[in-house]
């Protein structure tokens, strides 16, 4: 017959085991992947979270990137050269991703000098030059499927000119000239508070530069 000692001493360490799982079931588990990111201004990446938290909270510097989140997606844009650790938070835990953001290559060609000094609303490239503040020249700026979309038209010969940019990822964008739609990449190469200037490289060779109000 056990005695009333050994009997409560299972008890006991049936209650320490029960709490020690409890425990370990309600641990705070959290991870980002990548844990370094180098990108250029203007450019973007995306940092996955991953974490048995309902929720969590995210602290940056806002000088050097801006951030928004798609469920467990931080998608981050760099705004100015520098370094800075993006910081996630669940519960009592804390996990980092340290970003670097380059400046953007600088501009070489001595004719970009002077493109980059005018800010007037325009578009430039392939037979195109539409100012929008030209009598007959509209423009127009907005957002298609998440893609900023600039468009300048001419009333007068019917040329237009449309830019779709993926404000995430540069890289991806498009073109579409007088109804014909050209892959391209683009690169922010200038930027003010109110004012972007766009340049645009389609995969068949021809380049625009589109200075616009930012969206």
């Amino acid at each position: 017959m056990r005695s009333i000692a050994g009997i409560l001493t299972s008890l006991i360490l049936l209650v320490a085991i029960s709490c020690s799982s409890t425990d370990e079931a309600n641990e705070t588990i959290i991870s980002l992947s990548p844990g370094e990111i180098t990108i250029a201004s203007g450019e973007s990446a995306s940092i996955s979270v991953v974490t048995n938290a309902g929720s969590f909270e995210i602290d940056a510097d806002s000088r050097i990137i801006s951030y928004e989140t798609s469920g467990t997606t931080i998608i981050i844009t760099g705004k100015a050269a520098g370094a800075t650790n993006l910081r996630v938070r669940a519960g009592n835990k804390s996990v980092y991703c340290h970003i670097t953001v380059t400046e953007v290559p600088p501009i070489i060609d001595d004719d970009n000098s002077e493109e980059l000094n005018d800010n007037s609303t325009r578009c430039q490239g392939s037979g195109i030059d539409l100012k929008a503040d030209d009598v007959g020249i509209l423009f127009s700026s907005g957002s298609v499927s998440g893609f900023i979309s600039i468009t300048f038209a001419d009333i007068d010969s019917g040329k237009y000119i449309t830019a779709n940019i993926n404000p995430h990822n540069y890289s991806d964008a498009l073109i579409i000239d007088n109804g014909t739609e050209h892959r391209a990449t683009a690169q922010l190469l200038k930027e003010t508070d109110s004012t972007q200037w766009i340049d645009i490289y389609t995969t068949d060779g021809n380049r625009y530069l589109i200075v616009a109000e930012k969206h």
